[in-house]
């Protein structure tokens, strides 16, 4: 597991900052009040991060290429100084979940806003129990531990302030329009994108930890993505070419908060039903409800003040679901 510390992002910063020009060990040394052989072991660490630094003898450091580290935790934390989400960030090369760990430090205590990202997953999951392919190159998978003051009741509401979050930070960093799927996924034309999870522990009245786990097709291959069998795409398919991960999680986490503490506020969860509301590709289509492996069909009309999906049942009923598994059927599907 790797992780950040004052030293590394102050190193990484003035490296930035001297871009590709040489600065002595020495100078880093007197800059920061610390030893040179505190300094060495902190380039070697970004280093492992995936930073290209370059050791000129007697000369001093230059930063020459930080593209292999769009997943440092160093970097992202530089980037959100002035939020107070995202320290720390915790990276692991590889883990079964992002959620397991992050859940732990929720029981252990720890404060909100913890970030664990992994470069792989090798049991990531979805709601219902589905599997989440989050292959070693290109995918963003991350956790995010919150403890929201709201109501239990409330809950599913994360799931729409992350949705609105994801569709939020990927419309500023590349200005492309994505369609929200209730109650947890992101779209483009109807490909999936991006896969939102919410565990969390609580009691009446008070939620104790929530754990806001998402996934994002960032760099994923046309190869990889043929592999699944519904329809998903990828930024890198979108955009035609390779995006950094690093300041789609800084972005996101940015977000993030600001969607989440809205929803502490009384006209925060009304904010947050008509935001997602617009933004919602499911309202107005005819869908198929599986419930407990039962299903109906009807006409998606409106997100309840909790969150849940109203529908309008083919007999004239209006049912209201919290948990269902909910299929976009086409006018031929709905016949």
């Amino acid at each position: 597991m790797l992780k950040t510390n004052d030293t590394k992002k102050k190193v990484l910063k003035i490296l930035m900052e001297k871009e590709k020009n040489l600065i002595s060990g020495s100078e880093l040394s007197s800059l920061l009040n610390v030893s040179r052989q505190t300094i060495w072991k902190t380039i070697e660490s970004l280093r492992e991060e995936g930073f290209y630094i370059e050791s000129v003898p007697h000369q001093g450091y230059r930063l020459l290429d930080k593209n292999e580290a769009d997943l440092s935790p160093t970097w992202i934390e530089l980037e959100l100084e002035d939020v107070a989400w995202g320290h720390p960030i915790l990276y692991w090369e590889s883990l079964d979940s992002t959620q397991e760990p992050a859940k732990s430090l929720a029981r252990q205590g720890a404060s909100e806003g913890v970030v664990v990202i992994s470069r792989e997953q090798k049991a990531g999951r979805g709601r219902l129990g589905r599997t989440w392919l989050s292959p070693e190159e290109g995918s963003i998978s991350l956790s995010v531990l919150t403890r929201p003051n709201i109501d239990p009741s409330l809950l599913q509401l994360l799931s729409l302030s992350t949705a609105i979050a994801v569709h939020d930070s990927l419309k500023e960093l590349f200005n492309i329009d994505l369609e929200l799927k209730w109650p947890n996924d992101v779209l483009f034309r109807g490909a999936k994108l991006c896969g939102i999870l919410i565990e969390a522990s609580s009691e009446p009245g008070k939620v104790h930890y929530a754990v806001i786990g998402v996934g994002i097709n960032a760099n994923l291959s046309p190869q990889i993505l043929r592999s699944v069998d519904k329809p998903t795409t990828s930024l890198k398919a979108i955009l035609g070419k390779d995006v950094h991960r690093g300041k789609i999680i800084a972005t996101l986490i940015r977000k993030l908060e600001k969607e989440v503490k809205n929803l502490e506020k009384n006209e925060g969860i009304t904010e947050c039903i008509q935001k997602y509301s617009k933004l919602c590709s499911t309202l107005g289509m005819k869908v198929k409800v599986e419930q407990n492996d039962q299903f109906t069909v009807g006409t998606a009309t409106g997100i309840s003040p909790l969150g849940n999906l109203i529908v309008k049942m083919e007999d004239g009923s209006t049912s209201t679901f919290a948990a269902a598994d909910i299929t976009h059927l086409k006018m031929s599907e709905a016949q």
